[in-house]
Order: structure tokens, then C-alpha cells, then sequence
């Protein structure tokens, strides 16, 4: 097995801009997922509460006031579903319960999707990564005026996990 260890960057937004700076000299929380072989690092001073799923498939990650959260997690693919049908099938279901929603940006490759999408009230960032008989997804939601966040919660956040 390999391990692939990724960190998604991009700009600092100002209002989280100095949390994030300083996330990298405080002490991180882990989160380790042996089944679905991920871990993911991450500032409690930017995201304080959090709580493992009763299968202990992922973690969920909130602000203190529970407006934002990142949601961590894994899945078994029992069809053995390939990447472009699994976005398909997310956005089309998306789409139809949120109307008035769109998609900022969409990357779709072999191994994963990403997506930017927002609806009248959240701001949401996704990633799906499909790994053999399983997918690991990672989710930022925010709510629409704190859109700006979504850089400063990724650039908070350290996910690794093991390539087959």
C-alpha cells in the first residue's frame, strides 16, 4: 500500500485568515478511520466540536456555533459505481431538491469528483475519492454569508489516506 498524504490550499479569507495562520503552530486533533484507511488533522480552534459516527465510518467537524461543519467519512461501493456516475447521481438528486441551487465549479477524473455548489442558503465544497470497493467523501457546508470560510477550513485541514 501506498500512502498519499494531500493538503487542499488556496487563499486565506481575512475573517479566518489569522486562526488559520496560527493553526499551524497549534496543537492538531486526529482522527483515524482504520476501515476506510483515512486520517485527518485538524485545528480545534477553528473547528472545537466534533463527534464519530456510531459505525465509526467518518467524523463530523463544527464550528461552535454548529453553522459550519466538514463532514469526513467512508462508504462501501457495492456496485462498484465509477466516478462520473456517482456525480451524476449526487447533483441530479441535488438539482431536484434544491431548484434554486448551482454549481460553481465541478472537477470530475477517474478517481474523484470535486464540487463547489450553493443554494440560497449554504455554501457547499465536496470531494469524492473512489478507492476500489469504497469511497471516501469530505464536505464543507457554510451558510451563505460565510462563504468566504471554505479556504481557511481547507487550508486548516490535513487529510491523508492509503491507495490499494
Amino acid at each position: 500500500m501506498i500512502f498519499i498524504p494531500f493538503l487542499i490550499t488556496m487563499e486565506k479569507p481575512k475573517e479566518l485568515s489569522t486562526a488559520a495562520n496560527e493553526s499551524s503552530t497549534a496543537a492538531k486533533e486526529s482522527y483515524c478511520n482504520s476501515r476506510y484507511h483515512f486520517c485527518v488533522e485538524f485545528d480545534p480552534s477553528i473547528l472545537p466540536m466534533h463527534e464519530v459516527s456510531d459505525n465509526n465510518d467518518g467524523i463530523i467537524l463544527y464550528s461552535n456555533n454548529k453553522d459550519i461543519s466538514v463532514t469526513i467519512s467512508g462508504s462501501l461501493d457495492i456496485l462498484d459505481t465509477d466516478t462520473k456516475r456517482l456525480y451524476e447521481d449526487f447533483i441530479g438528486e441535488w438539482m431536484i431538491n434544491n431548484q434554486d441551487g448551482r454549481i460553481l465549479y465541478e472537477v470530475i477524473k477517474p478517481q474523484y469528483y470535486e464540487v463547489s455548489f450553493i443554494d440560497q442558503d449554504y455554501q457547499y465544497y465536496q470531494k469524492l475519492y473512489t478507492r476500489g470497493d469504497y469511497q471516501l467523501i469530505y464536505q464543507i457546508e457554510v451558510p451563505i454569508d460565510q462563504q468566504t470560510e471554505i479556504d481557511a477550513i481547507k487550508n486548516s485541514l490535513d487529510i491523508s489516506f492509503e491507495l490499494e
